[in-house]
């Protein structure tokens, strides 16, 4: 619950961040309009306790009433047991790939795969940072070009990189999906990044990792 000393302090920070707008009522005035629609038309409660937050600073400096502030509940996390149910499983069995040179990092993930039903798990990790991005491609497609299959590639493996190895899949033919696991922003060669993989300690992180793989299933299918 924000405070009167919280609006003050806000204020403050405004008053000296944006002089111009903090003087300019009529301006002010329809920017805090603009967010109030905003709040009316936003369904997502995070965003709309961000326009409520900015309306109700808006609102403040013009002493005007002040828009009850939105509560987000907190999500209970789940159990081993519930993150199991929601899994999505394969029509037909298919393999995972993991590409990456730190085993402690994608360990968790290789547990929530390997008692995945119909998904065969393959993790490629340490000994490929001494390969070629060619080497590589060609080390998956010989193996696994020949049934669905989903690879999931770190971007810096070693002193190679997963971009280079998925451009190199896609010259040989790869007909599979590729995702990013990389910890770092999303690389250009795929619409399907998991960046969380530091934060699979708890349940929180898992469910969003299992939820990953489902959107590449539902992928697969198509």
């Amino acid at each position: 619950m924000t405070t009167e000393t919280d609006h003050k302090k806000a204020l403050e920070f405004f008053k000296k961040s944006n002089p111009t707008l903090y003087n300019d009522t009529e301006q002010m005035r329809i920017k805090m309009l603009e967010l109030e629609a905003c709040t009316k038309n936003e369904t997502n409660l995070p965003a709309k306790s961000i326009y409520v937050q900015g309306r109700n600073l808006l609102a403040c400096a013009l002493g005007v009433e002040l828009l009850p502030e939105i509560e987000i509940p907190e999500e209970k996390e789940m159990t081993m047991d519930e993150i199991n149910a929601i899994r999505i499983v394969p029509n037909q069995k298919i393999t995972v790939v993991i590409v990456d040179d730190r085993p402690n990092e994608v360990q968790v993930m290789i547990s929530v795969l390997e008692s995945w039903p119909n998904v065969r798990v393959w993790p490629i990790i340490g000994e490929i940072t001494q390969c070629s991005p060619r080497k590589t491609a060609g080390l998956l497609t010989e193996r696994e070009n020949r049934v669905s299959t989903i690879c999931l590639l770190d971007e810096a493996i070693g002193q190679i990189k997963g971009s280079d190895v998925a451009k190199f899949l896609n010259e040989l033919g790869f007909v599979g999906i590729l995702a990013s696991i990389t910890s770092g922003e999303k690389p250009a060669f795929t619409d399907f990044h998991f960046g969380d993989k530091n934060k699979m300690a708890g349940n929180y992180f898992i469910k969003k990792f299992v939820e990953f793989i489902n959107q590449l299933i539902r992928e697969e299918r198509q």
